[in-house]
């Protein structure tokens, strides 16, 4: 099981220190992002063996158990392997599937090729972020 806490101030360096490192730009991997969304997501945080376990307890349910991928060495196949059983474990604890949210690209080849005969995988449109230019959103044309 792993020891998840409610993010407050305190826990900014921590979590800090991950994102700056492992975080791949997404807008997951921004503190801010966290402590604003702590209502609506209720994102917990753990940090165990080098790795930072993101619960996103708020959208979880009676069903499955939501995590962001953890924040560890992407390079390092150990470390993932190792990290994403510890989240296969603790949602077992709670008898609960194992749901993942918002992986980028890079995490999900790494999931696919580590755990393929135990995750699907599917994109969920309505999670996807988008970029736009300036320029181009600026002179939109159209209702």
């Amino acid at each position: 099981m792993i020891e998840f806490k409610k993010i407050d101030l305190s826990l900014k360096p921590i979590i800090d220190s991950y994102y700056i490192k492992y975080g791949e730009g997404s807008c997951q991997h921004a503190f801010s992002t966290s402590f604003c969304l702590k209502d609506k997501y209720n994102d917990m945080f753990a940090e165990k063996d080098g790795v930072l376990y993101i619960l996103r307890d708020g959208i979880s349910n009676e069903n499955e158990r939501v995590y962001l991928f953890p924040m560890c060495d992407r390079n390092d196949i150990n470390i993932i392997k190792r990290s994403i059983i510890e989240i296969i474990d603790d949602s077992n604890y709670y008898n609960k599937k194992v749901k993942f949210q918002s992986i980028t690209k890079k995490c999900k080849d790494l999931m696919y090729d580590l755990f393929k005969d135990i995750f699907t995988f599917e994109d969920c449109r309505d999670l996807y972020e988008y970029i736009y230019n300036v320029e181009k959103i600026a002179n939109l044309v159209g209702s």
